[in-house]
């Protein structure tokens, strides 16, 4: 009986929802499936700019990436 209740309570919130993307991604979850996001963006445009260095941190940052490519190349 406690699972009948559960089921009801579940199927009352589910009806309240209003944001269209939850409302996907709970249909998803009941087929089974998943859902991509529509807007997808590449890594690098997800976090352009958000380390927000300085010119002198960034030429840094530039060669410590570089050093450690170049290590990884030769297996160090």
């Amino acid at each position: 009986m406690i699972s009948k209740a559960r089921k009801l309570n579940l199927i009352e919130k589910v009806l309240k929802i209003d944001n269209e993307a939850l409302l996907d991604q709970v249909e998803a979850l009941l087929r089974g499936t998943s859902v991509k996001s529509k807007t997808t963006k590449n890594l690098s445009e997800k976090y352009a700019g958000s380390l927000k260095l300085t010119d002198e941190q960034y030429a840094d940052f530039q060669s410590q990436v570089s050093q450690g490519r170049q290590e990884w190349n030769r297996n160090i």
